[in-house]
């Protein structure tokens, strides 16, 4: 198998992983779903299952850092990653409570584009 056949497979659970995680939270209104909105989020979710949710949207874009780095610089590039990592996990619980108040804040938009606009702020694009 090919390192580009297994970038594909990792991806392909990634994706799948992160949709699994999401619809148990899919909440029926007249048209069958809400948008998974921060409000969604917010109401829906206890702190310790944002905190998962949150960590899993995190994960996402930090490896997405890492192919985006890697590429560019034509080896593996960490620093990135390790920029969203350092961010998130050496906060103590810091930057939690900010995305909270950032899904607090911005109510209508999606959980994932609030953290990445976060993410972006601290460790570039």
């Amino acid at each position: 198998m090919s390192n580009g056949e297994v970038k594909r497979m990792v991806r392909g659970a990634a994706l799948a992983g992160a949709t699994l995680l999401c619809a148990p939270y899919a909440v029926a209104n007249d048209h069958g779903h809400t948008l998974m909105t921060a409000d969604t989020i917010m109401r829906e979710m206890q702190a310790d299952e944002r905190f998962l949710f949150v960590t899993g949207i995190l994960e996402g874009l930090a490896y997405a850092r890492l192919e985006k780095d890697t590429e560019a610089a034509g080896q593996r590039d960490n620093s990135g990653m390790n920029c969203i990592y350092d961010w998130f996990y050496q906060s103590d619980g810091r930057t939690f409570q900010l995305i909270q108040a950032a899904f607090d804040r911005y109510p209508e938009h999606f959980p994932n584009t609030i953290v990445a606009v976060l993410i972006n702020r601290e460790c570039g694009e």
